[in-house]
């Protein structure tokens, strides 16, 4: 083959080359178009953090719902209104649903004086859609959060992947310090 014949050859396989490469190129970033519309929205994998804030997802996606609480004290369910210690082993116990899908890597929070509190330690990595499917989550809460009544009404709510909070379910607890007594208490015994 002669020398002219060899660079036609090697011009045409650098042209063809480069026409399949942009081809493929279009077609990912059509396929990356096609993924930003879908509204289930899922994490890489488990080790993947987004924080207390969430993701940015698209505006499609619903709130996830609380649908029951329950109070455990050192393992014993407790009704409401309840009084703890601040050493005493607290747990919330929850049903929920979300119909994304996405409440893994969502977080609980504590309302404390109608303010979100995140329990950052306690991020959802395998939970995804209701408590019917996976059974309810438990949450250690640190009873310092209700310490003499301070920041009460209380509440509880969780929030999904793209940081949608839930609906707030109402927590009446107080918590007290070891050996301490409740003033109540003490004017109750008077009488």
């Amino acid at each position: 083959m002669s020398n002219r014949k060899m660079a036609v050859l090697v011009v045409l396989v650098a042209i063809i080359m480069l026409t399949i490469s942009f081809a493929c190129e279009k077609k990912d970033d059509n396929n990356h178009d096609e993924d930003e519309g879908d509204d289930d929205i899922s994490p890489i994998d488990d080790d993947w953090e987004i924080g207390c804030e969430g993701a940015k997802c698209n505006d499609g996606n619903v709130q996830p719902r609380l649908l029951a609480l329950e109070l455990t004290v050192n393992g014993d369910v407790r009704e409401y209104p309840a009084t703890v210690l601040t050493t005493d082993y607290v747990k919330f116990v929850i049903e929920y649903l979300h119909p994304h899908r996405n409440l893994r890597h969502g977080y609980p929070f504590i309302v404390v004086d109608g303010v979100p509190q995140c329990l950052e330690g306690q991020q959802f990595l395998n939970f995804t859609s209701s408590s019917e499917e996976e059974g309810p989550a438990q949450i250690v809460i640190d009873p310092h959060y209700f310490l003499d009544g301070e920041g009460a009404p209380y509440g509880f709510e969780i929030s999904d992947f793209c940081g949608k909070h839930s609906n707030r379910i109402p927590v009446d607890i107080i918590a007290h310090r070891p050996g301490e007594t409740n003033d109540d208490d003490d004017d109750e015994k008077e009488k």
